[in-house]
């Protein structure tokens, strides 16, 4: 497992994931056969003491956040700023 290999345990996670989140559970949009994850229980299991779940587009507009303005493009011919 990666964790054990690690040098450092991590304290806090945070984890995209495709679906609704609801209390730190999510019943997947897209891998019905895995159930509802609980977020909880699954940093109790990692021992990683905040472990949370954000929606993926979230999380990709987290993301959207740390790109330079030379990585935006113009949708509808307007200049970006």
């Amino acid at each position: 497992m990666f964790l054990s290999s690690a040098k450092r345990h991590p304290d806090i996670a945070v984890l995209g994931i495709a679906g609704p989140i609801v209390d730190n559970t999510v019943a997947m949009a897209n891998v019905s056969k895995w159930g509802t994850l609980d977020g909880y229980k699954l940093g109790e299991n990692l021992k990683i003491k905040y472990f949370n779940f954000i929606n993926d587009f979230e999380a990709a507009s987290y993301g959207v956040l740390l790109l330079p303005e030379s990585e935006f493009v113009s949708l509808n011919g307007k200049k970006v700023n």
